[in-house]
């Protein structure tokens, strides 16, 4: 079993947010580096009893996965079915996606299809590799510590630019190799990316600062996680 730690910044259609994914189940300590680098987000919205999303939308996923991931940041929410979890449903309703599967990169609908899988695979590496040039506005470094049954975080958010406005800081377990049924795929399906929850109490993460924000400003935070 893998997981991932990946950290993005962007601002999604509810509040900004800081997107903070944990690995849980490998070495549990990290450096509190915060690195300047900017990672896209690339979400699949699904559910295991969708047809499409075991289809077209399983190869789409896997090869954005193999095209992105050194870049971006991707997650598979599921807002129903087996692998549902709260949070997975919360960014369906704050994307307001109206059907699955279906792919954004922040906040942008992909507009993928069957037909047009192709195409967009090539815009979608096209537009990571632009975004990954940028410079970020924030990032977040953390360290991680397990002791028995409860998981220490702690977390340094740095900006590298001068901003305003409400940052939130958002921590999720997100794990790769789940088998699980997905519809198109059978019973002992391989998934990959699939959002677990939110291991804070706001699915959308906590206020970390707000107004005007200088250069260099350093934000931390701690949280003591059964």
């Amino acid at each position: 079993m893998k997981t991932d730690f990946q950290p993005n910044l962007k601002n999604m259609k509810k509040k900004f947010l800081l997107f903070l994914f944990v690995a849980l189940f490998s070495n549990p300590f990290f450096a509190q580096d915060v690195p300047e680098v900017q990672r896209p987000l690339i979400t699949k919205i699904a559910a295991t009893w969708c047809p499409p999303c075991g289809g077209w939308g399983w190869t789409f996923f896997e090869n954005l996965v193999i095209d992105n991931e050194d870049k971006a940041t991707l997650i598979a929410a599921h807002h129903d079915g087996q692998l549902v979890t709260m949070a997975g449903d919360e960014f369906s309703s704050n994307f307001n996606s109206p059907y699955q599967p279906y792919f954004y990169v922040y906040n942008d609908d992909v507009g993928a299809s069957q037909s047009n899988a192709t195409v967009k695979r090539t815009e979608v590496k096209d537009m990571v590799d632009v975004e990954a040039a940028k410079s970020p506005v924030a990032n977040t470094g953390m360290i991680l510590n397990l002791y028995d049954l409860q998981l220490q975080i702690v977390t340094k958010t740095k900006f590298f630019q001068a901003a305003s406005g409400e940052y939130y800081l958002g921590i999720y377990a997100v794990e790769n190799e789940v088998v699980n049924f997905q519809q198109g795929q059978g019973a002992n399906a391989i998934h990959e990316k699939i959002l677990r929850g939110s291991l804070i109490d706001d699915t959308f993460g906590e206020l970390i600062s707000s107004g005007n924000i200088d250069a260099g400003s350093e934000f931390e935070k701690s949280y003591n996680i059964e």
